[in-house]
């Protein structure tokens, strides 16, 4: 039976310039040692070292280098380690999304901002048709001004009938990612090199592209 693993590590994020001026982003996970989070019994303390270099290649791409070590502790086989730790590493692809969602709030929040210092003189005018198949209202949902605006999109301000609303709760998150990248095959373009290690041998991560 093998226990699970813990690792307590300082994380740093961020933005840099390169030498000759170029932007790339920065990951960086190291493990340290606090007095306030001792190893916990039904638990193996692990160690690890990562550092993640993003860099733009196009306006629709990124390429992502990662080294690092990882030590499981414990005696762990190497290929038992192998998997778990390739799966941890390609998690970065996730990335994309968790963009995704930030561009939107900060969209959101910069409309309701706009809204409220009361400089809404340059947004598009709000049409009386669906934005989206510019379908009419009803006239129950002109009557009932009150809740007009939950029946808006929350970035244009622009009306979605009915229809489209329950369309676009029904739909499944995976199948509209699955047509977002088969609409642009090219977008995601990743250089990954993996990590593992047994017992207490520290692995490269390059040395598992031999595997």
């Amino acid at each position: 039976m093998v226990k699970n693993r813990d690792f307590v590590y300082m994380e740093s994020t961020g933005v840099d310039y390169l030498h000759n001026g170029e932007r790339v982003g920065y990951q960086l996970i190291h493990s340290v040692q606090f007095l306030g989070t001792p190893p916990l019994s039904q638990y193996i303390r692990g160690n690890m070292s990562m550092c993640a270099v993003y860099r733009q290649k196009d306006p629709y791409s990124t390429e992502v280098f990662i080294k690092g070590y990882l030590n499981p502790a414990g005696g762990l086989m190497r290929s038992i380690v192998l998997h778990s730790a390739a799966a941890a590493l390609l998690s970065v692809s996730k990335n994309v999304y968790c963009a995704q969602m930030k561009k939107l709030v900060w969209t959101i929040r910069n409309r309701r901002l706009t809204i409220v210092c009361g400089s809404s003189a340059g947004m598009a005018k709000v049409s009386d048709r669906c934005v989206n198949c510019k379908t009419s209202p009803k006239l129950t949902d002109t009557l009932l001004d009150g809740k007009k605006r939950r029946r808006t999109c929350k970035i244009c301000f622009r009306y979605v009938c009915k229809s489209c609303r329950e369309e676009a709760m029904s739909a499944e998150t995976l199948a509209v990612a699955r047509d977002e990248v088969a609409s642009q095959a090219d977008v995601f373009e990743w250089n990954d090199t993996y990590t593992s290690s047994s017992g207490t041998e520290l692995v490269p991560i390059d040395d598992l592209n031999d595997h």
